[in-house]
């Protein structure tokens, strides 16, 4: 996979890899919980958890170098999986305007940074 297509699939999981992250906090709380704690499942989730987190700092990084219009492209594209059309009514700019925003955004991240 190249690292365009790599850093949209990473984009697009973002809140997806928050969610899990959340929901392995519960898991691992209702095993310590448990009278006989499963020692392989815990450290499958620690591993896992280690995995995701990482994700979501390399996208937060990523984030914190772009612009406030630039973040938000990237946020309403791929976390509120707006279409063009709906964000050129917010952002007051043309839809294939954004569409070419988007696609310099995704390449100056890709060659800007070790993805």
């Amino acid at each position: 996979m190249d690292k365009k297509k790599m850093l949209e699939e990473m984009l697009k999981n973002y809140l997806v890899n928050i969610a899990i992250l959340k929901n392995i906090d519960i898991d691992i709380e209702e095993l310590n919980l448990s009278d006989a704690p499963d020692h392989k499942k815990l450290d499958r989730l620690n591993q896992v958890k280690q995995q995701k987190q990482l994700e979501v700092q390399k996208i937060d990084n990523l984030l914190s170098f772009l612009n406030d219009r630039d973040r938000k492209i990237i946020e309403m594209k791929y976390f509120k999986r707006m279409k063009y059309e709906d964000m050129s009514v917010e952002l007051d700019l043309s839809s294939g305007y954004i569409g070419c925003l988007k696609y310099k955004i995704i390449k100056k991240l890709v060659d800007d940074t070790q993805i």
